[in-house]
């Protein structure tokens, strides 16, 4: 029996615990910053398939919920990501269909962040800053378009050798 879930190697939860500690730290400091954990998270599901990006959005998830300044209700990054993940894995039969489609994939996959974050934020009685979240998903379709096709290449190869 393994540690692991299937498809989720050490270097991937190397860059989830990355990618949590950038998303907590650095992020932050900016006014719009793209969600770099929902495009891991995505090449996850897109390089391992629905199963292995479901764990690997779930575990980010409940880091990204752990790490200060929490913000919104516990349980919501985990349901988030664990979406995003899925979402990954099921349009990995037709992400290479276009040059358009890792672009849409991660706006979508920021679309579903965004929105839970907005449901938690009324549910709490917040303000709700639709424009910055339509502009998080706007840098976040700009990064995946950027970022998706080499991470899903280089997390293959590493599958490939046993690495992953």
């Amino acid at each position: 029996m393994t540690l692991w879930p299937p498809g989720l190697g050490v270097w991937r939860v190397a860059f989830a615990l990355l990618g949590v500690l950038l998303a907590g730290t650095l992020l932050p400091r900016f006014p719009l910053a793209p969600d770099l954990l929902a495009v891991l998270v995505v090449s996850v599901g897109l390089s391992a398939g629905p199963v292995a990006g479901a764990a690997a959005g779930l575990a980010v998830g409940w880091l990204l919920d752990l790490v200060p300044p929490g913000g919104q209700p516990l349980g919501a990054g985990a349901i988030s990501y664990l979406l995003v993940g899925l979402l990954g894995g099921v349009t990995a039969r037709w992400w290479r269909t276009s040059a358009l489609a890792p672009a849409l994939i991660a706006a979508a996959a920021a679309a579903v962040v965004q929105v839970i974050r907005l449901l938690g934020r009324a549910a709490l009685g917040a303000a709700l800053p639709v424009g910055a979240a339509a502009g998080i998903v706007a840098l976040t379709a700009l990064l995946g378009a950027l970022l998706l096709p080499p991470l899903v290449v280089w997390q293959r190869r590493l599958a490939t050798r046993r690495w992953a």
